[in-house]
């Protein structure tokens, strides 16, 4: 693990007594890059206790018991690095999450989304159920809004988006869910120009996909 000034805190929410929580915190212990490890729980017993003492990390009771968003406000409240994630204790991290995090941060942002997926029996559903698609709603985002924008003209990687599609063997439906009131970048198009940029982008990721 590098060594580096600490900038980020993961702040386990534990409630009662998940057979989850463990391998939530193996999880945040095998990060690349090293990030601060808190339990916040308002429902203290001795498994939560238990594992904390087993991994060295410190345990922060919430008395109050105002509910969910009381205990997630709890939870930011205890640390002190510039970033926070809350992990659910069912939650499983990949090793490099801290990592991309802090490369992907801006100092004006106030959140930060990620990519995240179920797992049943050790797999994710996508990858175990991804030839039950049959149908895509996509756009893109510059990731301050949820724009519905013309695929490319955002921020999102499409190459990685086609590569899992290829692994998956989808060759279902692909619809572009896209808008252009939702930001002034197609302010000096006209509506056929619009149409027109959207449809060379579907025909763009068509052909990436048949690549």
């Amino acid at each position: 693990m590098e060594q580096n000034t600490v900038r980020h805190t993961f702040v386990v929410c534990a409630y009662k007594e998940s057979p989850y929580l463990e391998k939530c915190i193996e999880s945040l212990m095998k990060q690349t890059v090293e990030s601060r490890i808190i339990v916040a729980t308002s429902t203290p017993n001795g498994l939560i206790s238990d594992t904390c003492e087993k991994y060295g990390l410190t345990l922060r009771v919430n008395e109050k018991h105002t509910g969910i968003a009381g205990d997630w406000n709890f939870a930011m409240e205890q640390a002190d690095t510039e970033l926070v994630t809350i992990a659910h204790q069912d939650d499983i991290y990949y090793p490099a999450y801290s990592e991309s995090i802090l490369k992907s941060y801006a100092d004006d942002a106030l959140i930060i989304f990620t990519d995240y997926a179920e797992i049943r029996n050790g797999k994710t559903v996508l990858a175990k159920y991804g030839d039950r698609l049959k149908t895509l709603h996509i756009h893109d985002n510059d990731g301050t809004a949820d724009q519905h924008i013309i695929p490319f003209d955002g921020n999102i990687d499409y190459s990685k988006f086609i590569a899992k599609l290829k692994k998956l063997d989808f060759y279902g439906i692909i619809a572009l869910e896209v808008m252009r009131n939702r930001t002034d970048i197609y302010n000096d198009l006209s509506d056929e120009q619009f149409l027109e940029k959207a449809f060379s982008a579907a025909v763009k990721l068509f052909e990436m996909r048949q690549g």
